[in-house]
């Protein structure tokens, strides 16, 4: 039921429920914000793991496993882009760019799908997400 003129479908054509900034953007905006985003992966990837490293062993000094760190923050970088450029590249309808949704439950398929476990874990899942922030931060949406 589309709930008549007080229904969320009249409402959305009304521009009364405004959707999210991300999907109002024009496909080419999409896709220059990804490339501008891409050109500065591995400076802001270093940086992140540098401050990540940092932290650690000067706050809480201990045998740490950063690496996972890294990975984590190259999975969820790619991750983003691609959620964000799905639409302009062809692969779902409509303007605009998607963000992942659910970001605690993607996290954790990810962190599945990785196959790493252990004492160290955590440092995959919160590269994980960082990646997924800078991303979204890169490209401004």
């Amino acid at each position: 039921m589309d709930g008549g003129e007080w229904g969320f479908a009249q409402q959305t054509k009304n521009n009364a429920i405004a959707p999210p900034a991300s999907l109002t953007l024009p496909h080419p905006d999409i896709q220059r914000r990804i490339t501008a985003a891409t050109e500065q992966r591995d400076a802001r990837r270093a940086a992140a793991l540098a401050a990540h490293t940092n932290y650690w062993d000067s706050q809480h000094p201990g045998d740490y496993e950063h690496w996972r760190y890294e990975a984590g923050w190259g999975v969820g970088f790619d991750d983003a882009a691609a959620f964000l450029g799905m639409r302009a590249s062809g692969a779902l309808q409509g303007p605009g760019g998607d963000r992942i949704g659910m970001l605690d439950l993607w996290v954790r398929k990810r962190v599945v799908e990785s196959g790493q476990a252990g004492r160290w874990l955590w440092e995959f899942e919160q590269g994980v997400r960082k990646g997924v922030a800078e991303l979204y931060e890169l490209a401004g949406v």
